[in-house]
């Protein structure tokens, strides 16, 4: 068995990651149609992560000093924390809390231990499991299966998936490959594909995080594929016409779509009027982070007034237990969730693997991947549901480790 393991390993890890959209869509149609709250894709994923240490430890025996202090340096942290959970707040919250933490260092966890040479992941593979995704949410809408990912007064179609933020997030990691294909490949078929998939979906999903990415990666793809090809006359005059066509498309197209009702019914709410309003301290906390900033201030003052021991090792999930104040509701920043909820010390440890790794990707040189991992780490601090969702983080991980042919 273990020589199976040591000798598939490369295929087991891909056959995971083309695994992650059937696995969040069971998980969305467990939630919402069957009612079950079980998280069947945080199972799946925890079991994931306990055969990748598993296999990395006692199967290809590659327990480096390093593989080792770290994973000896989260299970300390894990530990010190259940002891807190249970001196401060209470043993029945533990689950909760211990869930969360363990989704935090899901991340680092996984691009530390796993090794980069096994994973044989191209670009191809990322955009593919792109269109799985891109077409499990057309099919959901073309036979009016899919629910609102919005609870009050917005609108937006994520299929049968149970997370719109996550799915966002997702695609967002993925949209780079996907235009960086459009530009740069020859199969007709699968450019005309992934337009049709794109233009569905991503206004339909209604989330300004998707749409911003789409502009960013191909402002960026378009730089990239000047730089890299001499184009002739002919070429700039039909990248010119086909622009033009796209502009009067998306003209025409957008005031019809869930992105728009959403940013007008945001605006008409903020009272938004004139120009002037666009630069006010509400409109950027209340448009641009969605009240983000509040929560922010709040959590900070909790954790500031906290005592010396969740300074250092964080405030926890659920916040002032025991009171009338008692708030689990997360800023939905994760760099700032991190810190608070694990305190200082559980964010050194969770951000040491990532920086090691981000070195080496900025070796690598490789620019639609460095992009990405960039884009990541945006839609991480700018509305969170990236680094601490291991549906998100997951495909991260294969990004950075991706071959990249």
């Amino acid at each position: 068995m273990n020589k199976y393991l040591k000798n598939n390993i490369s295929l087991i890890l891909k056959i995971f990651l083309y695994l992650q959209p059937v696995i969040d869509l069971i998980t969305g149609i467990m939630i919402h149609y069957l009612n079950i709250n079980i998280t069947i894709g945080m199972i799946i994923r925890f079991i994931f992560l306990l055969f990748i240490i598993y296999f990395y430890l006692f199967v290809k025996k590659n327990n480096s000093k390093y593989k080792t202090i770290y994973l000896l340096s989260v299970l300390v942290f894990m530990i010190i924390s259940t002891v807190l959970v249970i001196i401060n707040k209470d043993i029945h919250v533990l689950y909760f809390e211990l869930s969360n933490v363990l989704k935090v260092f899901y991340f680092p966890l996984l691009i530390s231990i796993v090794d980069k040479e096994d994973i044989k992941i191209t670009i191809n593979d990322i955009i593919y499991v792109g269109i799985i995704y891109l077409s499990l949410i057309s099919i959901a809408n073309i036979f009016n299966l899919s629910y609102n990912s919005y609870t009050q007064g917005k609108i937006g179609s994520v299929g049968l998936f149970n997370s719109g933020n996550e799915i966002s997030a997702i695609l967002s990691i993925i949209t780079p490959f996907i235009i960086y294909y459009i530009f740069n490949k020859n199969n007709n078929y699968i450019k005309v594909l992934l337009i049709i998939l794109i233009v569905y979906n991503y206004f339909t999903i209604g989330s300004k995080i998707i749409i911003i990415s789409l502009i960013l990666s191909i402002i960026f793809n378009l730089f990239l594929f000047l730089k890299n090809n001499k184009v002739n006359n002919k070429k700039i005059i039909i990248s010119i016409i086909g622009i033009l066509l796209l502009i009067i498309l998306g003209i025409y197209i957008l005031p019809k779509t869930n992105f728009y009702y959403n940013i007008k019914l945001h605006l008409n709410f903020l009272g938004i009027n004139n120009i002037k309003d666009l630069f006010t301290y509400n409109f950027i906390n209340r448009f641009i982070f969605s009240d983000r900033l509040t929560f922010l201030l709040d959590i900070n003052n909790i954790y500031f007034n906290s005592s010396i021991l969740s300074k250092l090792f964080g405030i926890g999930f659920i916040t002032n237990y025991a009171t009338d104040l008692v708030s689990i509701k997360l800023i939905e920043m994760d760099l700032f969730d991190i810190f608070y909820r694990v305190g200082l010390i559980g964010f050194i440890t969770f951000m040491i693997p990532i920086i090691k790794e981000i070195k080496v990707l900025f070796k690598d040189k490789y620019s639609i991947v460095i992009f990405s991992v960039i884009l990541a780490l945006f839609i991480a601090i700018l509305v969170g549901h990236t680094l601490t969702a291991p549906s998100v983080s997951i495909l991260l991980l294969f990004v950075l480790k991706c071959n990249k042919r």
